[in-house]
């Protein structure tokens, strides 16, 4: 009996990844297989993507806490955050997918079962092969999930990056402006004549004669007023 134990790990080159394939003949020479699949590429992208991120975390941090009101005055660093931070947005969002498919593309190659498939010593009558303990994968899991948490937290990011560029900030003006062209108010087309529009909403409501007098003293005629006309 002869068992069969293959190490394998980052950047996740399986096919560089040698093991010693058993044979049932004792005068027959061992033969050397390898794990088949290459998944360097997504593995060291989203490993690359990941020291970036926090090395430019670091420097925004340094920028926002000792030079602020350098951010603040300038206009092209609030801009050029936002372009880097609506990249690192995507980029996540690619890296954590892309390392998602290529680590279930390693879970493939590494079963037992696939292995036992690639090796012809199994497939002869006398020999007898049997599947052994599947890899434990449960940092790798968390390493896609973290990536997608990632790319949830630099797209929340961009919102906060974009309030400080100048898209928002004129935007924010000119709702402030057309805010307070609704609540200024309307002037009379005849200067010695008040408006009688804006009378009435602070005189209280009485029925009686002395208001409508009242009305006649500052000269706004009192159905203009909202209240009722008596003789």
């Amino acid at each position: 009996m002869t068992a069969i134990s293959v190490q394998f790990g980052y950047p996740f080159r399986l096919s560089r990844i040698p093991f010693e394939m058993p044979v049932c003949d004792g005068n027959a020479t061992k033969r050397t297989l390898h794990l088949m699949g290459d998944f360097s590429a997504p593995s060291e992208f989203f490993v690359t993507l990941g020291v970036f991120s926090f090395l430019y975390s670091m420097a925004a941090l340094v920028i926002y806490l000792r030079f602020h009101s350098l951010y603040t005055e300038n206009k092209r660093l609030p801009f050029a955050d936002f372009c880097v931070s609506v990249s690192f947005t995507f980029f996540w969002l690619v890296a954590a997918a892309a390392w998602g498919k290529g680590l279930s593309d390693v879970k493939g190659a590494t079963r037992p079962s696939s292995l036992i498939a690639a090796m012809s010593v199994c497939h002869l009558k006398q020999a007898v092969c049997n599947a052994g303990a599947t890899p434990a994968m449960g940092l790798a899991n968390i390493s896609v999930l973290f990536g997608f948490i990632n790319f949830i937290l630099w797209a929340g990011n961009c919102w906060f990056v974009f309030k400080e560029t100048s898209w928002h900030v004129q935007a924010t003006n000119k709702e402030n402006s057309a805010e307070q062209g609704a609540i200024a108010p309307k002037t009379s087309s005849n200067p010695g004549q008040p408006g009688p529009c804006h009378i009435h909403a602070f005189v209280p409501v009485l029925w009686d004669r002395g208001l409508c007098k009242l009305h006649r003293r500052v000269g706004i005629p009192p159905e203009h007023s909202g209240m009722p006309t008596f003789e």
